[in-house]
């Protein structure tokens, strides 16, 4: 994959209508850890989650980069390994599950006795799964830990992304996460499971038992937004709390961002998912917009090649486009303003952000200096998007009515 030349760079589904997809199916094929997979994740401000159900629109354009960080992906054969921040997770995918066998981290080693089911294949909207876990092993090498609970996921959200830089991904799935536990520290083995062999310790009941009882609980939620066409999740929110006695005395969050371009520069063996963009390129006209790096297949302002001269965005061939909302007469009207240095027409449109198409006119201008207004009292506030197409290249340019 890091041969392709196609990165993306946009991602606005374009129709006369606003056309619903078949929901967005988490699968392994497509979804599940790729084996040597070094992921870049930018960490960012705090993600607002949102609402749950369906067509939601979660406006993350604003988000700010405040630093990276790397998640590594490696594998034996039963066992895949994720590193991250100095921590070593093992899992096992067994029976369409993605299951969490233990971890290790600065002298603490955990091996789960009952595996979590941390996921569960395939997962589309309205799906969800729970399951208990537990867990035992050593702190420094001489000191018993016990780690038990309960834990769940759920498909609770889909609809649409403003990305940072304002483009929008769409047919996204959002998963929930949710994390209940308590843990059991002593200066003798001789209580362990291994030692024991007492399953009483390890039934449901217990485990219920034990997180009703215990005053200290540690809490983990995790929010994740997949959108198709890519491995691992666009939008990442981690939230950790301890609570004592059901009073939050501790608390973190973090967000990161796996942005789509880096998802398909990065991941090099990752042949399903740049299929899976090509055939929805190929079947859906332009629900994508994409360059193809070097060779200048469409140019405008998404693509970021063009030049900006006298105000327009101007790309290689020489067209320009500049649209800018007045409403100094009371009423207010977009103002599309293009130049055609060659013999083509120009075929211009207006979509909402939820790719519903407003407006259009074909075959409008020719050579030299163009301009056509387009009345918007009826248009509600929000963004839009003006795209004209000349020839085999493909220009946009993004307005805000206020």
């Amino acid at each position: 994959m890091r041969n392709s030349c196609l990165y993306i760079i946009g991602i606005l589904l374009l129709s006369s209508q606003v056309q619903s997809y078949p929901a967005h199916i988490l699968s392994w094929d497509f979804n599940g850890i790729d084996y040597g997979d070094l992921v870049k994740k930018e960490m960012v401000g705090k993600i607002n989650i949102g609402k749950k159900g369906e067509d939601c629109l979660w406006n993350f354009s604003k988000l700010k980069n405040k630093g990276k960080m790397l998640t590594e992906y490696s594998n034996t054969v039963s066992c895949i390994f994720e590193y991250e921040n100095r921590r070593n997770n093992n899992y096992v995918y067994r029976n369409d599950s993605l299951l969490l066998a233990g971890f290790s981290e600065a002298g603490l080693f955990v091996e789960y006795v009952i595996p979590e089911m941390v996921m569960r294949y395939p997962l589309t909207f309205g799906d969800s799964v729970g399951s208990i876990f537990w867990g035992e092993g050593e702190v420094a090498r001489d000191v018993y830990i016990r780690n038990a609970g309960i834990s769940g996921v759920c498909a609770d959200a889909h609809g649409s992304i403003l990305l940072p830089g304002g483009d929008t991904l769409r047919n996204v799935l959002r998963t929930h996460y949710s994390r209940t536990g308590t843990t059991f520290l002593a200066n003798e083995f001789r209580r362990s499971f291994r030692y024991t062999n007492d399953s009483s310790l390890i039934s449901r009941d217990s485990i219920n038992h034990w997180l009703c009882s215990d005053s200290v609980l540690h809490h983990i939620e995790i929010w994740r937004w997949y959108a198709e066409g890519f491995r691992y999740p666009v939008f990442e929110r981690r939230d950790y709390t301890i609570t004592k006695f059901g009073i939050p005395v501790d608390s973190l969050s973090l967000s990161f961002y796996i942005s789509p371009k880096v998802q398909m520069s990065d991941l090099e063996y990752d042949s399903e998912n740049e299929a899976l963009r090509e055939e929805i390129y190929d079947s859906r006209h332009f629900p994508y917009l994409y360059a193809r790096s070097g060779c200048g297949e469409y140019n405008g302002k998404s693509v970021g090649s063009g030049d900006v001269e006298n105000g327009m965005m101007a790309g290689k061939t020489g067209c320009r486009l500049e649209c800018h909302i007045s409403s100094a007469s009371g009423s207010n009207v977009l103002t599309i303003r293009y130049m055609i240095e060659s013999s083509s027409d120009a075929d211009i449109s207006v979509y909402s952000s939820a790719g519903k198409l407003m407006w259009r006119k074909e075959n409008v201008g020719g050579y030299g200096m163009n301009s056509v207004d387009v009345p918007m009292d009826g248009y509600i506030d929000g963004e839009y998007l003006v795209l004209m197409v000349v020839g085999d290249e493909v220009y946009s340019e993004k307005v805000l009515k206020l």
